[in-house]
């Protein structure tokens, strides 16, 4: 069966530039896959031998064959050796190895870390072209990251990026630079990104970068293309720009009263007959109690509304400006309507996971961040915040194991990091606790 599925994915379209096995290498394959089929093990053992003898550089061949005596044979010393050859077959010059081979290289249990460096040295080596190219960067990708090359990971991802317009693949990239307090790098990738071509706005992900950092005057130059693009395309609707408040109220309460004001007048100008617009000028001179009061009566309104597209923004907005029970609320509310629980995306059952970690909701934490995992089981952080949830809910044993699994992803998972220093204090081993407590907040 393994050598069927290895023939099936050096034979697949779109992998050239691998030579495709000699008929006879073909003929064989299949021989050895019906004899495992029929129980003939002695026979599929001598067959795929026999082959790796006489094509020893064969990439389809070496893998059938230590699959074999991994799995079949259980000679661990039989397959150790086959998976050198392999190997180094793969680094050969002029060795062009299908992506698919070495998918089933890294998804091999028994592959160790060493192994997948050498992965990812051959898929450096052989970066590919066209969707080949990028199905052999999506795997270096998904490699650096299951060995923690942090840095290495995030390079490869954002060049990933430019070449494969997965709207997750961008939401990854910005989530992963936002949450290191990387602004400057979410203000540098998004910069190469037009507004919209990634599938979703980018310009929210600028504003919250610029106001965080207090580059206010590039912050209103910003605000200014998004509003005209919004209002250009005819979608500037009073949830849209009710979007822009946080920014102005952050800009008046840090003393930029100026900018706060011109920010205002392009939204009065853009959406002159907007009722939450023409009240924002006379907000300004209210108490920043009185504007978040008007922004908690927005959220309630979003609550109340029917309109899934106009709760997540809101919700996902709340969450930019760190409004965690506002954000919480909206994203239940979301999860609870009708047909809306079906289109959220692995990012917004995150993001609600994020909202109920920090409301301190542990239920819907883990039941959010179980939806991230079934779509990305290796998900460390998602792993890690679910480690938390279940800790908190006096859940040890499932919450450690969910810790465990996430530092064997990443070993410096910050999340994983500070769930096991919060099981040790349960558990009431301070040394233990502080070790973790250390690794956490280690850089």
């Amino acid at each position: 069966m393994i050598a069927g599925l290895i023939v099936a994915a050096g034979l697949a379209a779109g992998e050239a530039p691998a030579p495709v096995p000699q008929e006879t290498v073909v003929y064989e394959l299949r021989r050895a896959r019906i004899a495992g089929e029929a129980g003939d093990r002695t026979l599929q053992g001598r067959t795929l031998d026999d082959l790796a003898t006489k094509y020893p550089d064969e990439p389809a061949v070496l893998l059938a064959a230590m699959a074999f005596h991994r799995d079949v044979a259980l000679d661990a010393d039989g397959a150790r050796a086959l998976r050198l050859r392999f190997f180094e077959s793969m680094a050969r010059p002029g060795r062009a190895v299908p992506v698919s081979l070495m998918r089933d290289i890294a998804r091999d249990p028994k592959s160790s870390p060493e192994d997948l460096l050498r992965l990812v040295d051959v898929l450096v080596a052989q970066p590919g072209a066209g969707s080949d190219g990028v199905a052999r960067l999506r795997l270096r990708v998904a490699l650096l990251d299951r060995l923690g090359r942090s840095d290495q990971m995030l390079a490869a991802l954002e060049y990933l990026t430019t070449v494969d317009a997965d709207p997750s693949l961008v939401d990854r990239l910005l989530r992963t630079y936002r949450d290191a307090g990387r602004w400057s790098d979410v203000l540098r990738a998004t910069g190469r990104i037009q507004g919209g071509d990634a599938g979703f706005e980018v310009g929210w992900w600028r504003l919250e970068a610029l106001s965080t950092l207090g580059r206010s005057d590039e912050l209103l130059r910003d605000a200014e293309v998004l509003i005209g693009r919004f209002r250009q395309a005819g979608l500037l609707e009073p949830h849209v720009a009710e979007r822009f408040f946080p920014f102005v109220f952050r800009l008046a309460d840090s003393g930029r009263r100026e900018t706060a004001e011109r920010l205002t007048a392009l939204l009065v100008a853009a959406g002159p007959d907007l009722e939450n617009v023409k009240k924002l000028r006379a907000m300004l001179f209210g108490t920043p109690e009185s504007r978040m009061a008007y922004l908690n009566a927005a959220a309630s309104a979003s609550l109340a509304s029917e309109d899934p597209d106009w709760i997540r923004d809101e919700a996902h907005a709340r969450l930019l400006a760190q409004e965690f029970g506002i954000a919480h609320d909206l994203y239940r509310r979301l999860s609870a309507m009708p047909g809306a629980a079906a289109r959220l995306t692995p990012p917004d059952w995150f993001n609600y996971g994020l909202a109920s970690i920090e409301t301190g909701a542990w239920g819907d934490a883990e039941a959010a961040m179980s939806r991230v995992l079934e779509k990305d089981p290796r998900n460390a952080r998602a792993l890690g915040h679910r480690a938390r949830a279940r800790i908190m809910q006096e859940r040890l044993t499932e919450g450690i194991a969910d810790a465990e699994s996430a530092l064997a992803i990443d070993p410096k998972a910050k999340q994983a990091c500070y769930a096991m220093y919060l099981a040790m204090q349960k558990i009431g081993s301070s040394e233990k606790a502080a070790e973790w407590l250390a690794r956490f907040k280690a850089p």
